[in-house]
């Protein structure tokens, strides 16, 4: 199975430095204070998401009932915009959101292959492995974190 950090050394971790942690949200930050809906409003920027330990062991439970004949390697999440409505069930603006799906290795050729489908015969949400779990950050921040930086 290809790893995905195959180009780092045995020696390397997965982890980073906090500068170089500081550097990348830096760059993300001003990238996105440039797009007009966050020039008025900074604070507004998404800069992360919070996924409970729980919900990712409830995706993993819900892997391991299926029985599924394929490798479980990992989960992935795709971003996207909720819509939040407003008191008369009218939008009001939109957050930030992360929907896990649970990585499976099909083949050599693929080896990184969504498990979105338990069911893909029915519109039951219930029947798919889209997990909406997430909880995003400005709403949900640590704001005394050392990586909260401010909007330059």
């Amino acid at each position: 199975m290809e790893n995905i950090n195959s180009n780092r050394s045995e020696k390397n971790s997965m982890k980073i430095s906090l500068a170089e942690a500081k550097k990348r949200i830096s760059r993300w930050l001003k990238v996105l204070s440039g797009i007009p809906e966050f020039k008025e409003k900074p604070n507004e920027i998404p800069r992360a998401l919070f996924i409970p330990l729980s919900d990712i062991k409830e995706l993993l439970a819900d892997y391991e009932k299926a029985k599924s004949a394929k490798e479980l390697v990992g989960i992935r999440v795709y971003f996207g915009l909720k819509e939040l409505m407003g008191a008369k069930e009218e939008p009001v603006g939109y957050e930030l959101d992360g929907m896990l799906v649970p990585v499976l290795y099909e083949s050599k050729e693929k080896p990184h292959v969504d498990g979105i489908f338990q069911n893909r015969n029915t519109a039951d949400p219930e029947k798919t492995n889209i997990y909406d779990f997430t909880a995003p950050c400005p709403r949900y921040c640590d704001k005394d974190s050392e990586l909260y930086l401010p909007v330059e």
